[in-house]
């Protein structure tokens, strides 16, 4: 091979993965939600209401998300990568909360990653498991086809979710939380993927 074509084959190389590694997912997934109680004390219509039966999350460039659900508490809840920030809107409370992202004051006992047989919207799936030293326990399944670009993320250590997308690298399609008296599970019924407007990411 000639030196010109080595030289042009390198600069294939490179601008191909240029283009790999930019090829960030911008758009919306939608889930069902599903909650169980664990202990007959709970009422199943209490957590109906609670958790509520949809939730949409929003990837915006920049590593900002929005999630919307429709329960009686929830409203919304905002990331912004560039300020690390997480605003949250609850139905009761007038006023938009504001939490630093970089704070987690549960215990991590151990964070797994294991291969998976579920299979979300025809994706194969790999699980993590992220347990808490209180007893809780989240699971995510994600589809490494599904790609995000995890720097934004590098400082968000809300729930260790720096550790999931440094090791996921991408958007969860299901998702299960565990408590010693109740359990809630998100899974993905439609993902979208298209451009999403910066003004959904202003907590106002």
């Amino acid at each position: 091979m000639s030196k010109a074509a080595t030289i042009l084959a390198m600069l294939m190389v490179y601008l191909s993965a240029d283009v790999c590694a930019n090829d960030s997912f911008e758009g919306v997934i939608e889930y069902k939600i599903q909650s169980k109680a664990l202990i007959p004390e709970i009422p199943q219509e209490l957590l109906d209401s609670t958790y509520g039966n949809s939730q949409t999350i929003y990837y915006g460039k920049g590593g900002h998300f929005r999630i919307e659900t429709n329960s009686t508490v929830g409203n919304w809840e905002i990331y912004r990568a560039d300020e690390n920030k997480q605003y949250i809107k609850t139905k009761p409370n007038a006023e938009i909360e504001v939490f630093d992202a970089s704070e987690e004051n549960r215990v991590l006992k151990h964070l797994t990653v294991k291969d998976a047989e579920l299979k979300v919207l025809g994706r194969n799936t790999k699980l993590i498991e992220i347990a808490y030293e209180d007893g809780s326990i989240s699971r995510y399944w994600y589809a490494p086809s599904l790609y995000i670009n995890p720097e934004p993320y590098e400082n968000l250590k809300f729930a260790y979710y720096d550790r999931y997308w440094e090791i996921a690298k991408s958007p969860y399609l299901q998702h299960e939380r565990i408590h010693d008296t109740w359990k809630v599970t998100y899974t993905a019924v439609n993902v979208v993927e298209k451009e999403v407007s910066d003004d959904l990411f202003q907590p106002q």
